[in-house]
């Protein structure tokens, strides 16, 4: 039986089980995919942040959750519809609202100098260089170009081979990836991928570079497609689990990680207080 490669740093670097995962660093907490969530994430000590990323039309790559960028700030557009300058003018907590905490619907010049850096848009060279210490899941969200081939080059450039786990939605980006990389960086099963392991095909394992985790939704998780999934030595993230009754079923399943926007919940579920 083919069986994924287990030897990555990130799959070795696990201390906890299951780990906790901030999705997008806490959406729920905090603004998601901006400075200030990851800040927060790290403060409650979560295992993992996790991020989505696109290339900007002037090839830089940046995090957004959605292509379109009104989804969350307060532009237009798609994202390579701006350039790199452009985009961190805008105020990437524009649409979140928790009362008494954030001003919502406020422009980023109208905000104080911390709340600026806290909440523009960040470019992923930010975060690989403020957040060098944490493990990462970073996204490919499909869009008009890949970026694979930059994604390899700045975990090169910054030392983070051994902390990322890779992962995308598109067959092709993460395929991409993999010929880049040749192993040298975990990835996860696209969802192309996915969907031949629920049906029983296995044939991707026959590449030469495997992925070694599966990223599944909560609610197709049983404890029958768990065993299935470690029978194949894969390690297992369910996401977004933002219940807490399921945090606990995760937590029961004996899941490898769980994806959050509320890691302050899932600690306290686990019974690791959070820092």
């Amino acid at each position: 039986m083919s069986t994924p490669n287990q030897t990555y740093p990130f799959i070795a670097n696990i201390k906890n089980r299951p780990e906790v995962i901030a999705h997008r660093g806490g959406d729920g907490e905090w603004p998601g995919e901006t400075i200030g969530a990851y800040e927060n994430a790290r403060s409650l000590g979560v295992d993992v942040i996790e991020m989505d990323i696109y290339l900007t039309g002037d090839q830089q790559l940046v995090l957004m959750h959605d292509q379109a960028v009104k989804k969350t700030t307060d532009g237009n557009g798609p994202v390579e519809s701006y350039t790199c300058d452009e985009i961190q003018k805008l105020n990437a907590g524009y649409k979140w609202s928790r009362e008494g905490e954030f001003p919502y619907q406020n422009h980023l010049a109208d905000l104080s100098p911390e709340l600026q850096r806290k909440l523009r848009v960040p470019k992923l060279s930010d975060v690989l260089e403020e957040f060098g210490d944490l493990r990462m899941i970073i996204e490919m969200k499909p869009a008009f170009a890949s970026p694979a081939a930059k994604l390899w080059e700045m975990l090169q450039k910054y030392d983070m081979t051994d902390k990322v786990l890779v992962a995308s939605f598109s067959d092709s980006y993460i395929d991409e990836f993999r010929d880049l990389s040749q192993g040298e960086v975990a990835t996860s099963l696209s969802i192309e991928e996915f969907g031949e392991f629920v049906l029983g095909f296995h044939g991707f394992e026959e590449h030469s570079v495997k992925p070694c985790v599966i990223d599944a939704p909560y609610w197709m998780l049983t404890e029958h497609l768990i065993n299935k999934i470690k029978e194949r030595g894969y390690k297992v993230h369910a996401w977004t689990v933002n219940n807490a009754e399921e945090m606990g079923r995760m937590r029961d399943l004996e899941v490898d990680g769980i994806i959050t926007d509320y890691p302050k919940t899932l600690l306290d579920i686990l019974g690791r207080t959070p820092k």
